[in-house]
């Protein structure tokens, strides 16, 4: 049997089964970890990690529901790229999760935000990296169910033009034609 969390909001009930819960939970700490990454440094993170428990533990009882229970296994990937994409995915998964009712949607997004905030001003203020990850992360709260959309890319300086090299006729070695 698994176990159920339930979310009282103007006299309904909302349930949520451990898995549920436990997808909530990743996609809020995913967010955390997203902000804190954008602007590394060794005390910074520290100072981070802190804000964003805080800010978590300030969430109203509701949410603060959802959020508790025990260590979520972090999302598996092979580069950076894959798993902040992995991690976006979590938070609009539990945002479709928490769709099922927009009142604790509004709340947990309301909650998420605060923390990013909170852990993006924990270490010097909010840097533009910080803000972009912010962004990114209220993107994926606004695309429920895990249409998260990748992020834009812009190249800053063009990229050069590569010469290309002639074919290999011989097995894959190149012989120098003046010899």
């Amino acid at each position: 049997m698994r176990a159920l969390a339930k979310l009282h909001n103007a006299g309904r009930m909302t349930e949520f089964t451990s898995d549920e819960k436990d997808i909530i939970r990743r996609g809020a700490l995913g967010a955390l970890s997203l902000v804190a990454q954008a602007d590394p440094g060794f005390i910074a993170l520290f100072k981070e990690s802190a804000a964003g428990s805080r800010a978590l533990a300030g969430a109203p009882d509701s949410i603060k529901d959802l959020l508790t229970g025990g260590l979520v296994t972090p999302p598996q990937a092979t580069s950076q790229e894959g798993l902040k994409t992995a991690m976006l995915a979590d938070l609009s998964k539990a945002a479709g999760v928490l769709g099922r009712d927009p009142e604790s949607l509004a709340a947990f997004r309301n909650v998420v935000h605060a923390a990013v905030q909170a852990v993006a001003e924990a270490s010097k203020g909010a840097s533009a990296n910080e803000q972009s990850a912010i962004a990114e992360v209220l993107a994926a709260l606004d695309a429920p169910g895990g249409a998260v959309a990748p992020p834009e890319v812009f190249p800053t300086e063009p990229t050069p033009a590569t010469p290309e090299a002639p074919p290999a006729t011989d097995g894959g070695l190149t012989m120098d034609p003046s010899t």
